[in-house]
């Protein structure tokens, strides 16, 4: 059964969770930046170190629910690839954050921008959404784009984003596009499991910085390691994804940004910045290039 996220964004869980200081992210109302703006640095570590989160999703995304418990529905996300399952992404979502059923329409508008408002018809209430959020288009009038979402009609100004046929752009963008969308987020605070503007991890960036550029690549930085085609360090050019090793085994990516630099979402307790990679840790634990865009 497909369902439809109802809320700005929600979080994917490892498991079923509960908790104070998790309300807010749990919350039918949609209270997600909140939530995150008010984490303590030890809070944001206990995502990490205990693993609690998996992914995000965002307001019209589609899961599949593939088992249910109490308030709790164990999904996969549609538009995430991952091994860890051929549907989508795994992981649970509190199902006051779904609705069920999906939206028929083939027209959508994509948020091009950090953060924009929708508000409802008469203009009287307002949410905040994020970047590559994506709905069903009912009808452009004047400054506005009609929208559909789970609880009715709402509108955007048109100059946050484009309509597409289908869910992803067909003209298909540059390397040095993809890392001009990610240079819009520099000193964004890293969220382990993020991917929204809110708060983004390394591969939830370089998944949405591609997603934006009209490229699907999985969810988490090994999977993404097989994507495109490998590139020489001496051929490498601005938006072709790095990753890194430790003990053979892939934990981390981000974007060339020329010159020897690398754009990414370092670890919890960092925001979203530019490195010389020379002289540090990643100049050696270097291990692929990959170019997933067509140069």
């Amino acid at each position: 059964m497909k369902a439809t996220v109802r809320v700005p964004v929600a979080n994917v869980w490892t498991h079923p969770v509960e908790g104070e200081w998790l309300k807010l992210a749990l919350a039918a109302s949609g209270w997600m930046k909140y939530w995150i703006d008010s984490l303590a640095h030890k809070e944001r570590m206990k995502l990490y170190e205990d693993n609690l989160m998996q992914t995000q999703v965002l307001l019209g995304d589609q899961v599949e629910i593939l088992k249910e418990e109490g308030e709790w529905a164990e999904v996969a996300v549609l538009s995430q690839a991952s091994s860890k399952n051929e549907q989508g992404y795994p992981g649970w979502m509190h199902k006051s954050q779904l609705e069920q059923g999906v939206s028929g329409q083939k027209r959508h508008f994509v948020i091009m921008v950090p953060e924009a408002l929708l508000w409802d018809e008469e203009e009287s209430s307002k949410q905040s959404i994020v970047f590559q959020t994506t709905l069903p288009v009912i009808k452009e009038e004047g400054e506005w784009t009609f929208v559909a979402v789970p609880d009715g009609i709402r509108k955007i100004k048109s100059e946050a984003g484009i309509v597409i046929n289908g869910m992803q752009p067909v003209d298909k963008k540059q390397g040095n596009d993809l890392l001009a969308y990610g240079i819009q987020f520099l000193g964004l605070p890293y969220l382990w499991g993020g991917m929204s503007a809110w708060g983004y991890d390394c591969s939830g960036l370089t998944h949405t910085l591609a997603k934006a550029c009209g490229y699907s690549i999985p969810r988490d930085a090994h999977d993404q390691a097989k994507m495109g085609v490998e590139v020489a360090k001496e051929a490498w050019l601005p938006g072709d994804l790095l990753f890194f090793a430790r003990n053979g085994k892939i934990h981390h990516v981000g974007v060339y940004a020329g010159e020897g630099k690398m754009l990414h979402a370092p670890m919890t307790g960092s925001s979203i910045e530019i490195l010389d990679l020379a002289g540090t840790y990643y100049e050696g634990a270097l291990c692929n290039i990959r170019r997933v865009w067509n140069a």
